[in-house]
């Protein structure tokens, strides 16, 4: 065990890769464009054509965030 401590702790330990986000996944700027539309009274779905997105994700997207009001 010791020798795997001092492998550890003289190459800078375990290496850890970066995770990356599916790209299903809402990014923050297409949440940003979602919350400036909603500001502009625009609907779901012209932000989901505009942002090239399913109608249903951005639709969920601003129930999960508490709705048209809160968002």
């Amino acid at each position: 065990m010791q020798h795997a401590r001092r492998f550890l702790y003289q190459s800078g330990g375990v290496r850890l890769t970066p995770h990356k986000r599916s790209g299903r996944h809402l990014s923050g700027s297409e949440r940003e464009e979602i919350s400036r539309g909603i500001a502009a009274g625009e609907s779901a779905r012209q932000l989901a054509k505009r942002l090239g997105r399913s109608p249903s994700t951005v639709s969920r997207e601003i129930v999960r965030n508490g709705g048209r009001n809160r968002y």
